[in-house]
């Protein structure tokens, strides 16, 4: 955080995380003086126990690397092992990927060590490392979200890497939590609208008003955590969105909070 009195306090600032997901990034934002106001844009649930994932968590000792792309990927993962009454230390004997340090934390709170982190949190990168350190011999496991961008998937069998990747887990979108926000942006009580995912942009302004350069006002400003779902924001036309060099929560708040003070000088 930057010197002084934080430059946040008194505005509003959207948590569009998951319910499940809410607090650690509620807690962030009122650590800069600003008031948290929990919309949970879209909603997770896990795949069925017949689903093509759990048949992969079935057969996970035929896997010698798993590659995880975000938290819910290993929140599922973890789940889906334990009630298949499986140690997640099965893990330990594979090659762990991940995409930031957020889902290496994750995983190393769960006493798993991930090998491969790329400098830069986001797909490009981490297929870049995997399709390096990776071979014709690995079978790669990459559970994933129905809504996951396929850049892992493909650079990996153009490289010849044999790769599975279940649908982990259902993310869609909170119709009712997106319209609130919408009211909440028309009627100025919220001051900032954080979007942590394309899904998330997707489900605010996918019932919203046609002409969505024009929308929400120009009091609310719009963040993107990082160069994806900025470009989700950016195809609908949006321009003059924050994004932090970062594509950490903890960044984005930062960035929040240095524009804030920009815009006071």
């Amino acid at each position: 955080m930057t010197g002084g009195l934080p430059s946040l306090k008194g505005l509003k600032i959207a948590n569009t995380r998951a319910a499940h997901q809410a607090a650690p990034f509620t807690r962030q934002i009122e650590a800069f003086g600003a008031t948290a106001v929990e919309v949970p844009l879209i909603s997770v649930q896990p795949a069925g126990r017949s689903s093509a994932f759990f048949q992969s968590l079935k057969d996970i000792d035929r896997y010698t690397a798993v590659v995880f792309t975000s938290a819910n990927a290993i929140i599922h993962t973890l789940t889906g092992l334990s009630s298949l009454k499986l140690d997640k230390e099965i893990l330990h004997g594979k090659t762990i990927a991940c995409v930031g340090e957020k889902t290496k934390m994750l995983l190393e709170d769960n006493g798993i060590t991930p090998h491969l982190v790329p400098e830069v949190f986001d797909g490009e990168h981490l297929a870049e490392v995997l399709v390096e350190l990776l071979g014709k011999n690995d079978i790669v496991l990459f559970p994933k979200s129905n809504l996951a961008r396929n850049v892992i998937e493909t650079s990996l069998k153009e490289a010849g890497v044999e790769l599975d990747a279940p649908v982990a887990y259902i993310t869609e979108p909170n119709e009712k939590e997106a319209e609130r926000l919408r009211e909440l942006a028309r009627d100025q009580k919220v001051d900032v609208i954080p979007f942590l995912s394309p899904s998330a942009v997707k489900a605010f302004f996918s019932s919203g008003p046609k002409e969505v350069a024009d929308y929400p006002p120009e009091t609310v400003k719009l963040a993107a955590i990082g160069p994806v779902t900025l470009s989700a924001l950016e195809s609908l036309g949006i321009k003059n969105v924050i994004v932090p060099e970062e594509y950490t929560t903890e960044a984005l708040l930062q960035e929040i909070d240095q524009t804030i003070r920009r815009n006071e000088r």
